[in-house]
């Protein structure tokens, strides 16, 4: 009988403590899925406030430049002021995405970049009152290169996020 209440005892002991480690590794997987689900959830939610304000950019470039370089209603002050602030929101945003990105996708993202760069830089040259018909023709073209290639470069980028995001989702 002794044998048996022993027995019992062993199994009830060995019950309470296999319920106890399941109940923290129950835990500890719950605290990975919660911290992974934020870290994809904030991850998503910058590169969509990066995608923004790439957006936004493009557009004051094409109005400014390729659109409206030549209607004289046109100002460098009205430009400055159209695009700082947009410049200013994706240089953030771009701050912000780097927490969340690999070296692979941050070169996509300095690239781009760079490219709103150049292209920024040919839209205030557009406003220069020296410059001919010809040199304002060249510079739109630039523009236009800079922005289509950018196009292509995003694409990539978009690609890489993806997959990135369906690893990233099942872990």
């Amino acid at each position: 009988m002794n044998a048996l209440f022993s027995t019992f005892g062993q199994v009830g002991i060995g019950a309470i403590i296999g319920f106890f480690l399941k109940y923290i590794l129950d835990r500890r997987s719950k605290s990975f899925e919660i911290k992974h689900k934020l870290f994809q959830e904030n991850r998503l939610s910058t590169v969509v406030k990066f995608y923004s304000g790439y957006a936004e950019c493009v557009h004051v470039l094409v109005e400014y430049g390729i659109d409206g370089a030549y209607t004289k209603d046109k100002t460098i002050d009205d430009y400055n002021n159209a695009i700082l602030v947009k410049l200013s929101t994706l240089m953030f945003s771009i701050t912000t995405l780097n927490f969340y990105l690999d070296g692979n996708e941050r070169s996509y993202v300095k690239e781009i970049m760079e490219r709103v760069n150049f292209a920024e830089a040919y839209v205030r040259q557009l406003f220069d009152p020296g410059k001919t018909k010809d040199e304002l023709l060249a510079l739109d073209e630039r523009i236009e290169i800079q922005l289509v290639q950018n196009d292509e470069i995003m694409r990539g980028f978009q690609e890489v996020v993806k997959a990135t995001y369906n690893e990233r989702q099942w872990l």
